[in-house]
């Protein structure tokens, strides 16, 4: 078991901006487990605890990710499908590299598998059944998307769903359920600035008129940004800053048909996760949570978190994190809820991070309990080695 055999990390590579992408696999119970024993630690009842899980796998052995916090994980069963990014040396564009497990993350046969470049940073990653699909934006062409029906294995070239060029980034959010799959993105254009478009066949062939999702909000003299995507089976939420204002678009059959309008449902800026219907969206330090697929929204409460760095959601099971201290003596504090965030433990779990910097965002699915922990140590040159951990 993980909790009685313990593995050291991999030594930092020296250099100035060399990065490690580091993996690991715990479920959700065993991730409870931990947060209880790293409790009892700071009151004194068992012995510090401070090496990384056993399965610790370095995910870009030999690339360089400009944008770790970009990376994107999809689990599906036992297989892991990871997505990194690395930017060319000028320009805004750069590389997608992609990972498989098989095994839950035990094992990692593919890695740095290059899916080409000439790609913005924003990109996104979905997976259903024995589907993946990896959704990209081209400033010179506009949004494509790359399809596998083995899991990984292979996958189609690159097809554009909409000729839309522009030097907008082009976030764009993909989902798939079923032979359904929809892709959404930004791009200022005549008619709009939020886009979406449909495949029936799993994302091999694409409706090529797309639509404008942003009806009913009033015109922006600049274009929209942070685009998010909330989807469970066919239920998809759409947020994304529309000025200082947070605008939300919902699709109840996988991405053929959407709200009349879009609404409007709180100020920028903005995170939000979720599972169904039931949402978190973080405003500054207030957390709000819908029920209803963000038809009314209520303050979170009994946590025990005076702030939140991160929450993730997998149906019912919700985490909250926040980070807390100062070098060199970070903590993660997490708590978690079994009821879609209604009732929360009596009092946060306490995790000493295993060097020196905080805690991203964390991922919840199909009960695996992912967090991606970043830390910084000392060069022999003076420069600084960054480092980003899925646990």
């Amino acid at each position: 078991p993980w909790h009685r055999r313990h593995r050291q990390l991999p030594p930092p590579c020296q250099g100035t901006n060399a990065v490690h992408n580091v993996t690991m696999r715990r479920t959700f119970t065993e991730g409870v487990l931990l947060a209880r024993m790293a409790l009892m630690t700071l009151l004194g009842s068992l012995p510090a605890v401070a090496q990384a899980p056993l399965h610790a796998v370095r995910i870009n052995p030999t690339t360089l990710l400009n944008y770790p916090d970009l990376t994107r994980l999809q689990q599906q069963g036992d297989a892991v499908h990871l997505v990194t990014y690395a930017r060319f040396a000028f320009g805004l564009q750069g590389h997608l590299y992609y990972a498989r497990s098989g095994d839950g993350g035990r094992t990692w046969p593919v890695l740095e598998q290059d899916l080409g470049g000439n790609w913005v940073q924003y990109f996104d990653l979905a997976a259903f059944g024995d589907r993946a699909l990896i959704s990209m934006h081209d400033s010179a062409t506009g949004p494509h998307v790359r399809t596998s029906n083995d899991r990984g294995a292979t996958w189609t070239s690159p097809f554009l769903v909409a000729s839309q060029p522009g030097l907008s980034y082009g976030e764009s959010r993909v989902h798939g359920h079923g032979n359904n799959a929809m892709v959404a993105w930004l791009a200022t254009q005549p008619g709009g600035t939020i886009w979406a478009t449909h495949s029936a066949d799993g994302g091999y062939t694409w409706n090529q008129s797309p639509i404008a999702l942003d009806g009913g909000l009033p015109l922006l003299t600049n274009a929209p940004t942070n685009l998010v995507k909330v989807a469970t089976g066919p239920d998809i939420h759409l947020f994304w800053e529309h000025g200082t204002t947070v605008a939300h678009q919902y699709s109840a059959d996988g991405g053929i048909t959407w709200l009349p309008q879009a609404q409007v449902v709180g100020t920028a800026p903005f995170t939000v996760t979720g599972s169904g219907n039931v949402l978190f969206l973080t405003q500054g330090s207030s957390v709000l949570r819908s029920a209803n697929g963000g038809q009314s929204w209520a303050p979170i409460s009994g946590t025990g978190l005076s702030a939140y760095s991160g929450i993730a959601v997998d149906g019912l099971e919700v985490v909250v994190t926040q980070v807390t201290g100062s070098a060199p003596t970070y903590q993660l504090v997490l708590n978690t809820s079994r009821d879609g965030g209604v009732s929360w433990l009596p009092a946060p779990w306490i995790l000493a991070t295993p060097f020196s910097l905080g805690a991203a965002p964390p991922t919840v699915q199909d009960g695996q309990f992912y967090v991606r922990i970043g830390w910084a140590t000392l060069g022999a040159n003076g420069a600084t080695t960054n480092g980003v951990l899925h646990s």
